[in-house]
This record gives structure tokens, C-alpha cells and sequence, in this order.
């Protein structure tokens, strides 16, 4: 029975989940053409912020510039920041999120949603028509590590991230028209804006995506199980 009681410690005091907790919230100003996600540096921890990311409100980071956004990334330390409390964090981009709009063709209705195009195919920001104008939105999935380990290695935490900005005063078929080459939308802190590209300032909100036990967790609760099953086989065969 002691051996029993010693293996059921174990697994409930073996870490679950990952190092890093809590929600992040950063602002910045981004560069957006067919082909390239300019990130203007630094970006700006906001409020609220918990766990890992208590304390930083107001520290700033790096985001690197992802080239042909219509690809599937992958991108390691896409986030990095200067907090020293978070100089070993840094978050790993796997995938963007497929938003399941139809691709924008100019047409103009209220509350639509539509894929804007990019890399070559469809690109991974959705576009709503509102009253102020369009809004756009983009969804990314990643892991955050408190270590030199990447890409959902033991330790790492699944994040989703959600990234805004409203272009007010402008047009589904104004960002088409631009994202094909014509005049720049200005909106950023980069003025003036080239041709091909949107200025936009952003805001985005990073969160766990579920509470969920890593796969090494797993394997170490079955383990436990198995070997509590047959120690009490044993005891009941003799």
C-alpha cells in the first residue's frame, strides 16, 4: 500500500502544464503588403497582463517580419522581450489560424467577413466591413518557452494569439487596390506609407489555449497506473 501511495504522490505533484501562465496584451504599428508582415519595433506590453507576464506593463519586445504571409510560418522566437524578468520567454509562431471567410472580392455589406489575399493565396488576415470602416484580424498559434526549448518541447505553453486594428475611412476594395500595388493606406506611426503597403497600428491579445497535460505527461501517468496495477496483481496472486 505505501508503494501505492508513494506512486499517486508522484503523479499528482508531476508538472502539467507548461512554464509560462496567464495573458499577454502587446501594441504596435505593422507594415502589411501581399508579400511581407513589416512589424515597426518595438512592440508595447499593455494592460492586463498575469503569471509569467505580471510586473511588465510597459516593457517592450521584438517581433520578427514574416515574408509571404499566405505560407504556413513556421518562426522561431517570433516574440522576444527586454523585461529582464522575461529574457528567457520568447514565443514560437507554428501556424496561423484559417479564419474560413471567402476570399474579398470589393463588394461592400456590413458586418461581411471575407480573406484578404496574400503570399500568392489566400493570406492569413479576415476583413469586416463596419461602420468606421474595415476591421482586420488575424489569429496565430504557437507555443511560449521559459527556456532555450522550441516548438512545443517539454516546458513550452500552446498559446493563441489575436491580433486588431480598425482602418477607418477606407474600403474592401481600397485594400485591394492596394495590396495589387496602388496607393499606401495610412494609419501607423511610419508616415508616408509606400505603395503596396498598409500602415496600421495593432493591438493583440495572447492566451493559453487549454489546461491540457503535455504528451510526457501523459506517458508518465500511464506508466503510474500500469505499475500500480500490477503491484496489486501481484499481492492478490500471492
Amino acid at each position: 500500500m505505501k508503494i501505492i501511495k508513494w506512486v499517486s504522490l508522484a503523479l499528482f505533484l508531476a508538472p502539467a502544464y507548461g512554464a509560462v501562465i496567464g495573458p499577454l496584451n502587446i501594441t504596435g504599428s505593422v507594415l502589411v503588403s501581399s508579400t511581407i508582415i513589416d512589424w515597426q519595433n518595438p512592440f508595447v506590453i499593455g494592460a492586463p497582463v498575469g503569471g509569467t507576464f505580471a510586473g511588465t506593463v510597459g516593457t517592450t519586445g521584438t517581433a520578427l517580419d514574416l515574408a509571404s504571409p499566405g505560407t504556413v510560418p513556421p518562426q522561431a522566437n517570433f516574440l522576444t522581450f527586454s523585461a529582464p524578468s522575461l529574457a528567457s520567454v520568447h514565443f514560437d509562431l507554428v501556424t496561423f489560424v484559417p479564419n474560413g471567410a471567402p476570399a474579398c472580392t470589393g463588394l461592400e455589406v456590413l458586418n461581411q467577413s471575407c480573406t484578404l489575399p496574400g503570399g500568392g493565396g489566400a493570406g492569413p488576415f479576415t476583413a469586416t466591413v463596419n461602420a468606421l470602416g474595415v476591421a482586420i484580424s488575424m489569429q496565430m498559434l504557437g507555443y511560449f518557452n521559459d527556456t532555450a526549448a522550441q516548438f512545443g518541447a517539454p516546458g513550452s505553453s500552446q498559446y493563441i494569439g489575436s491580433y486588431t486594428t480598425q482602418l477607418s475611412g477606407t474600403s474592401v476594395s481600397g485594400i485591394l487596390a492596394t495590396l495589387a500595388g496602388g496607393p499606401g493606406i495610412p494609419g501607423g506611426a511610419n508616415p508616408p506609407v509606400p505603395a503596396g503597403f498598409i500602415s496600421a497600428t495593432y493591438s493583440a491579445a495572447f492566451s493559453e489555449v487549454s489546461a491540457v497535460p503535455e504528451p510526457a505527461t501523459y506517458g508518465m501517468i500511464g506508466a503510474g497506473l500500469v505499475s500500480i496495477w500490477a503491484f496489486a496483481r501481484r499481492r492478490k496472486t500471492s
